[in-house]
């Protein structure tokens, strides 16, 4: 059976159509690794919102959904211009986590990459500016992403401005297990390899410092269209970023100026002392580098 209006093959989803007999779905809008977002109704306010339904493994027992509720509360508190607004959280039918947010119209950096390639510099620096601002301030208040991507940078579009909304920001914390940040015994990493840092391939502390390196690989996949390490494998990738064989940016971008080259080896070096320690100062550093 297919949908009239879309043509899309419908499947069966074991989920209560009405939320919190509050949110009623009306149609999916995209599916990632931690859950399915819907468009919906929200018939208390009677707007539109998205409803993210979280992975049933992801929240499987009690004390999970309730730690669940901890970290939604704290990323509803969270607002700022840039991040994705959180209205609403729950769990449906004793298991199922859901977040309510702002409905928000446009594509995501990862859609434009395959559409585009690669971006202009200064398409690049005004979606780094963005990012940055809402890292930052995301950080001052002690949440750290984990999983920035070209997935979780949204960009908005109203009344033709773009503006960046990054998703997902405080829940990554709880949503990805200890298990995704570490090495398994096959040397392969569950998660989003591509972005990690080598301080959360081995595995340490939660730190800004690893929202920061998801940020410079972005950046160099934005402006080359290539990812910054060789590899034909995951345990390739991780070992040219632990070792720091990272492929000049000149070899996809033959134009890039010295400042470039030089930013970019510095945001991903090896050694983090090299690397630029805030988010301002990661803007602004490549703001200089691309004039």
């Amino acid at each position: 059976v297919s949908c009239e209006s879309e043509g899309a093959r419908l499947e069966s989803v074991q989920l209560p159509r009405v939320l919190a007999d509050r949110y009623r779905l009306a149609r999916r809008l995209g599916r990632g690794g931690m859950g399915t977002v819907y468009e919906a109704a929200d018939t208390s306010l009677e707007r539109r919102v998205a409803v993210k339904v979280i992975r049933e493994e992801l929240v499987a027992s009690a004390e999970a959904a309730e730690r669940f509720r901890q970290e939604a509360r704290a990323a509803a508190s969270f607002s700022h211009p840039n991040v994705v607004t959180v209205y609403d959280f729950g769990v449906a039918a004793q298991k199922r986590a859901f977040l309510v947010m702002e409905l928000l119209r446009g594509t995501t950096v990862r859609q434009v990459l395959r559409d585009e390639r690669r971006l202009t510099p200064g398409r690049t620096l005004a979606i780094v500016r963005d990012l940055c601002a809402a890292v930052d301030a995301a950080h001052q208040r002690q949440l750290v992403h984990r999983d920035l991507k070209p997935e979780n940078v949204f960009l908005a579009r109203d009344d033709g401005t773009e503006r960046v909304k990054v998703l997902d920001f405080g829940l990554a914390k709880f949503l990805v297990s200890e298990a995704q940040t570490t090495v398994t015994a096959t040397g392969l990493i569950p998660g989003t390899l591509h972005y990690m840092g080598p301080e959360q391939l081995r595995g340490g502390r939660v730190d800004p410092c690893w929202d920061l390196w998801a940020i410079a690989v972005m950046v160099y996949e934005m402006l080359a269209g290539a990812l910054p390490f060789p590899a034909t494998s995951a345990a390739e990738y991780q070992s040219a970023v632990l070792d720091g064989r990272i492929t000049p940016i000149r070899t996809y971008l033959p134009d890039a100026t010295g400042r470039l080259e030089a930013f970019v080896a510095c945001a991903l070096a090896a050694e983090p002392a090299l690397r630029p320690g805030r988010a301002p100062i990661f803007a602004s550093g490549l703001g200089q580098a691309l004039e």
